[in-house]
């Protein structure tokens, strides 16, 4: 009789049928198998692969005889566990991680317990499913658990070319302490350390010790290229050999800088080419949009960067699951007393609205509070009213029109026109300096930027102006830029004396990432000014971002 598919027992179909039964027969059925039931044409047996252990020549006898057989993964499957070698297959299909198994249920709540979770059972394919990126916990629990483990992928991780003798730069006393921390975690953790403190160094040592296929994950088009820049400089690796995932871009190579929102969107690409993940600016890779591109990488090796870890919305609890732990690497203090970065000091200077400013930004605050005591009179909280109403203006027009007097009136404070007086001052005083000023809103960029010809940087500036303007800035060309919030987190910029702040958030981060724009060391103390319209918003904002105010 030729074998056909219905007559294979697989470890998914393990039923088979025989017509003719005697008690003999029935006690060795029983041996290996379990009764079913009686179908009218015959009795139904369903093999019982924990009985199977021992009895491959008995079942696989009765089973022909009955014009049954065995599938070669059924079969193997059954001498692996005679060997005492029983196998859990572990498979990336897609963006999943498919556990199948017989025997992977009895693990299920063990592994659970340890941090392996979810673990999600489908029912129609009898597997398991989870995120890849708990790959390589789950392979290293099942084994210490007793069991073997297969995958489809191949997980050559190695890099195909070598890397330079000797890197071109060398760690600081407390990058070589955070790095061997790193280390000691198993190559996994979040980094946390001021801006201007050199992390990226530390990222491109894991690069050069590992030697291993690497995928870096950034927030920006300017650090994409930035990054690219820094691995070809510092690592002497051929700009040929490095990807770029972002920006238009789609090139995926053994080392690969993308943008958090390309490696999301674009994951099936790198979701098992990695072994090493780094991710820059990584209180970022935590935010719904973006965290896919950690959570379908099976990549082993993780390394987070970050000044500012903690987010309002406390998604930083979820980096040491998709990271690895935190790791200090330095307080601002410490780097300040071993002269690593700049000692600073902080200046506020209040101006008041003009007359016609007060007028409209009073009566477009009273019409936003009004309607916040009409709608919410329980809520006392800033934050908790703006956000009831931001909810309630998806679908209510009054709700609408007092977010917008609020937003408008927000403008007219952080805009007010005698910061630009304030600032004429600031920029006399510190003629010959280098100078960063910061705005919240790019119409005022621009009206500084035509009032004192000073170049601008904003959104709207492209890539290669950007870079021309920091170059000459670099090489003192120029002693004077303005930004929007393009210059706030991230990108490399050269060193300045003063950071004049007219506007701005709420946000702690964004003060930070600001005031490390001028704490590169410069042998003299910088200096960080804000301009504050008094009685407005812009005073409460102030304070919020210092941590004077609570940020609710």
């Amino acid at each position: 009789m030729s074998k056909s598919d219905s007559k294979v027992l697989t470890l998914k179909n393990k039923y088979f049928k025989v017509r003719e039964l005697t008690s003999n027969k029935l006690t060795k059925l029983l041996s290996f198998s379990d009764s079913v039931g009686f179908d009218g044409e015959g009795y139904i047996f369903k093999l019982n692969l924990e009985k199977c252990v021992g009895k491959t020549e008995l079942l696989e006898e009765i089973l022909q005889e009955n014009g049954f057989y065995l599938s070669k993964e059924l079969k193997r499957y059954i001498e692996e566990r005679e060997r005492g070698k029983h196998v859990i297959y572990i498979k990336l299909q897609g963006s999943d991680l498919i556990i199948s198994s017989p025997e992977f249920r009895n693990a299920v709540t063990k592994l659970r317990n340890s941090g392996i979770n979810p673990l999600v059972y489908e029912i129609a394919s009898n597997t398991f499913r989870t995120y890849p990126y708990l790959f390589p916990q789950l392979k290293s629990k099942l084994e210490k658990l007793g069991f073997k483990t297969k995958t489809n992928s191949k997980l050559n991780f190695k890099l195909s070319f070598p890397l330079s003798n000797e890197p071109k730069f060398k760690l600081r006393d407390y990058q070589i302490k955070a790095y061997n921390q790193w280390k000691g975690e198993g190559c996994r953790g979040v980094i946390v350390s001021p801006v201007a403190s050199g992390k990226t160094f530390i990222a491109l040592k894991a690069i050069y010790d590992l030697k291993m296929k690497t995928i870096v994950l950034v927030p920006t088009i300017d650090l994409l290229h930035q990054w690219k820049e820094r691995i070809v400089k510092y690592l002497a690796v051929e700009e040929c050999e490095i990807g770029i995932l972002g920006g238009g871009e789609r090139n995926v190579n053994e080392i690969t800088v993308a943008t958090y929102k390309s490696a999301s969107k674009y994951v099936r690409r790198i979701t098992d080419k990695f072994g090493l993940i780094i991710a820059d600016e990584c209180h970022h890779s935590v935010s719904p949009s973006y965290s896919t591109a950690l959570k379908f990488t099976i990549s082993p090796f993780r390394l987070g960067l970050t000044a500012t870890p903690v987010r309002k919305d406390v998604l930083h609890l979820e980096m040491p699951k998709l990271i690895g732990p935190f790791i200090v690497a330095a307080e601002t203090t410490e780097l300040q007393r071993k002269g690593y970065i700049e000692e600073f000091e902080e200046e506020k200077i209040f101006v008041d609205l003009t007359e016609k400013e007060k007028r409209e930004y009073r009566k477009l605050m009273n019409h936003y509070w009004s309607f916040v005591r009409q709608n919410f009179p329980q809520v006392k909280s800033p934050i908790e009213a703006f956000n009831l109403v931001l909810r309630k203006a998806k679908y209510n027009k009054q709700a609408l029109e007092a977010l917008r007097a609020k937003n408008k009136a927000n403008q007219i404070a952080l805009n007010a026109e005698r910061k630009i007086d304030v600032l004429e001052k600031l920029l006399e005083k510190f003629r010959g300096e280098k100078v960063i000023i910061f705005s919240r809103y790019v119409d005022l960029v621009k009206k500084i930027s035509r009032t004192f010809l000073i170049p601008e940087i904003t959104h709207e500036t492209p890539r290669d102006e950007r870079r021309k303007i920091l170059e000459m800035f670099s090489r003192g060309e120029i002693n004077v830029i303005c930004s929007g919030e393009v210059l706030d987190e991230g990108i490399d910029v050269p060193d300045a004396l003063v950071g004049i702040i007219l506007s701005g958030t709420g946000s702690t981060r964004q003060y930070l990432q600001r005031l490390g724009r001028i704490m590169r060391k410069k042998g003299r103390k910088a200096k960080l000014i804000e301009i504050i319209a008094a009685k407005s918003i812009d005073e409460n904002l102030s304070l919020r971002r210092r941590g004077e105010l609570p940020p609710y």
